[in-house]
């Protein structure tokens, strides 16, 4: 496939404004404390998946690896912009549709860690002017915990505005005050954007900070993550943007608008596949990163603590949690928004971990065969991860 292998050639190339080492092949000759895997082995494999997807109709594919606390292989494969013909790199920038809610979900924990929200106390005394309405009068308040866990019980009415349609969507308060109760917290797993949305808006209550100025200072920053705009991109950043794609009939990709969503909290942030596999790495190394702390590992080890109330669900704070067949403990997401699509899924227990970004479909059958050769060993019985 000639736009597989001319982007290809651009694999090593990070985003210049990230702040982040080169990335390259490394080799089996890992350190004990390092876990590994024959990357070289594994990546004409990897290659393969991916062209299977793209053969389908989507664009282009942006992948980085993490093994133990180093991203050791960064990729991009086919076209950031299909009537152009340019070349996707690993600094093309994508959305990361609902992989960003588990960067919502730490910056909450991070308040917690400073007693600032209490996890089972009720959300409504966080949220001052615009609060969630109980239109069902039970005893049992709606918490920060039923928020992070998708298990609210509460509306999840999101919308999305097309960009060019120069209609603005509701504000953080507006969405809070439209968003009331339909059944009792903490009975059933339904998966809620607005819940997250509500926690974006909780986050400026309680800290003091505009949204996307919290999780740039105390949470992508101290990873080494520079982008300053993950909410507004920046022009720049505009620059490096993939454009939206569908898979068409033919199975080729076919353009679409861009849109935005109102929930941004939710997962509707801009970064590179890079940027995204450092906040990864985190999470696999228990809060630290380039020796960094984001969370202390407590918390990490919280957020990642199977709290869904139905078992067939299994989900923490921002991540689908689950025991994989080996006994590894595996945290998966996908993230989809109109044309762009995303994956972030790590072994815990190993310290291994994916996160790729496309700008059409193709998300979770790589993602979940890439992290099933690195690990030589499937993440669930039937090797397929559950949608989240």
């Amino acid at each position: 496939m000639k736009r597989l292998m001319r982007a290809a050639a651009a694999a090593s190339l990070l985003l210049a404004y990230a702040g982040t080492a080169p990335a390259q092949a490394q080799s089996q000759s890992q350190s004990q404390s390092q876990p590994s895997f024959n990357l070289e082995a594994i990546k004409p494999k990897i290659e393969q998946v991916i062209r299977a997807e793209m053969n389908k109709g989507t664009a282009s594919v942006s992948i980085a690896l993490v093994q133990g606390d180093r991203i050791v292989w960064t990729a991009a494969y086919g076209e950031a912009n299909t009537a152009t013909h340019t070349p996707a790199t690993p600094a093309t920038v994508y959305s990361t549709g609902s992989t960003g809610k588990s960067i919502t979900a730490t910056a909450v924990m991070q308040l917690v860690e400073q007693g600032k929200i209490d996890l089972d106390a009720p959300v409504n005394r966080y949220l001052r002017a615009a609060r969630v309405q109980d239109r069902i009068q039970v005893e049992q308040p709606v918490t920060v915990r039923h928020m992070l866990t998708h298990a609210s019980g509460l509306t999840c009415d999101v919308r999305t505005v097309p960009i060019f349609s120069r209609t603005l969507p509701p504000n953080l308060a507006a969405l809070t005050e439209r968003t009331y109760s339909v059944r009792k917290p903490g009975e059933k797993y339904e998966y809620c954007n607005a819940a997250y949305g509500i926690l974006g808006y909780l986050i400026e209550q309680v800290s003091g900070q505009e949204y996307e100025s919290y999780i740039v200072e105390h949470v992508l920053k101290p990873l080494g993550i520079a982008t300053p705009a993950p909410v507004r991109p920046t022009a720049l950043m505009a620059d490096l943007m993939a454009r939206p794609y569908l898979r068409g009939k033919d199975g080729k990709p076919e353009p679409t608008q861009q849109v935005f969503f109102d929930v941004y909290p939710a997962g509707d942030l801009y970064m590179t596949a890079p940027e995204m596999a450092r906040y990864l790495a985190a999470h696999l190394n228990g809060g630290v990163f380039g020796g960094k702390r984001i969370l202390s590992a407590a918390s990490v080890a919280e957020m990642h603590r199977n709290q869904s109330p139905t078992p067939e669900s299994p989900y923490g704070f921002g991540f689908s949690s689950f025991t994989a067949p080996d006994g590894h403990q595996i945290i998966t997401h996908t993230g989809s928004v109109p044309g762009f699509n995303a994956f972030i899924g790590g072994d815990v227990t190993s310290k291994l971990g994916v996160y790729l970004m496309t700008n059409s479909a193709g998300h979770a059958p790589i993602g979940v065969a890439v992290l099933e050769l690195m690990r030589g060993a499937p993440i669930k019985a039937e090797s397929k991860a559950k949608p989240d």
